[in-house]
């Protein structure tokens, strides 16, 4: 008498565990899963990531200022953002963050003025530029011809060989 009531608790539990199952795949959880542990595993075993994992929605963003150290100061926030979102979100492929306009009166500025912010206001502790004496690393990269001036459209990328955000 007793085998034949453990016996019916185990079909139930089989029979419930399977009308889950069932119910995940039906409602779709189980692809969203799937996709969500094909686009975590993907960069690690293959060298392209599939369709399905990559973003192609580009987020423009525009920085008004009335003068160059204040839009500087906004852009420099923005690469930080850039390079913190990269770990965060575990984007470790080259992708582009995001477009940024540049609106404002009287802007001009190089990448000097630009590493003179990140001293003066980060110490080279959350992101670190070589070039300009700030930290041991070159984890921002200027690609750059020219200065950033009034309507000046900046694209910001994360570059997965140089561990880097790259001006372009």
């Amino acid at each position: 008498m007793r085998a034949i009531a453990i016996e019916q608790f185990w079909f139930f539990m089989i029979a419930f565990i399977g009308f889950i199952i069932a119910v995940t795949f039906f409602t779709g959880v189980a692809k969203k899963i799937a996709i969500k542990l094909q686009c975590f595993f993907a960069p690690i075993f293959f060298s392209e990531v599939p369709k399905e994992c990559k973003s192609e929605e580009i987020k423009t963003k525009t920085i008004y200022g009335n003068n160059s150290i204040e839009v500087a100061r906004k852009l420099l926030f923005e690469i930080i953002e850039c390079f913190q979102n990269v770990e965060k979100y575990k984007k470790f492929q080259t992708h582009v963050c995001k477009e940024i306009r540049i609106l404002g009166s009287d802007i001009e500025f190089g990448k000097e003025l630009l590493a003179e912010i990140l001293k003066k206001e980060t110490n080279c502790e959350i992101i670190e530029w070589k070039e300009f004496n700030c930290g041991y690393r070159n984890q921002i990269i200027w690609k750059r011809n020219q200065n950033i001036t009034s309507n000046s459209l900046i694209v910001l990328r994360y570059n997965s060989e140089e561990d880097a955000i790259e001006i372009i």
